[in-house]
């Protein structure tokens, strides 16, 4: 039995419709799918490398003895920590952005860190230190980094 002159050439333009119109869709959109993601990832990890370099900036100002002598006053009271204004600026930022782009769990490690207590009074700051671990691995966890976890 062979199949008519016809019936090949229906099946050869739906073949080719296909492949013409119907797989570039698909692909396409499966591509922009997995862009979507990658840029995702790719903005999650520079706002975690953002974070963790305001932590630092912060530690580095609250044992920076220039900086923490030079204490101003306003009506009296003083900061705990004297910090520059671009360190208090990146801090605020970064717990913004890692609230809108993390879990809440990361934000509130993240939170907790900026809220722990360091000065030059207690070095080695191991409230800080631990606070500021505990942030690095939640996020990288999310991020699905390998890192050390506790």
């Amino acid at each position: 039995m062979t199949i008519p002159l016809w019936v090949s050439i229906v099946i050869a333009i739906i073949a080719g419709l296909f492949a013409a119109i119907v797989a570039p869709l698909v692909t396409a959109g499966l591509a922009r799918r997995s862009w979507r993601s990658q840029k995702l990832m790719e903005l999650k990890y520079d706002i975690f490398k953002g974070a963790t370099a305001a932590l630092a900036a912060w530690l580095t100002d609250a044992l920076d003895i220039g900086l923490q002598s030079g204490k101003t006053e306003w009506k009296g009271m003083s900061r705990q920590v004297e910090m520059r204004p671009e360190t208090s600026e990146a801090l605020e930022q970064y717990r913004g952005l890692v609230a809108a782009f993390f879990s809440a769990d990361v934000s509130q490690k993240y939170d907790q860190a900026c809220r722990a207590k360091v000065s030059l009074g207690n070095v080695p700051n191991m409230e800080f230190e631990e606070k500021r671990v505990a942030f690095v691995n939640a996020a990288s966890t999310e991020l699905g980094l390998k890192g050390r976890h506790v």
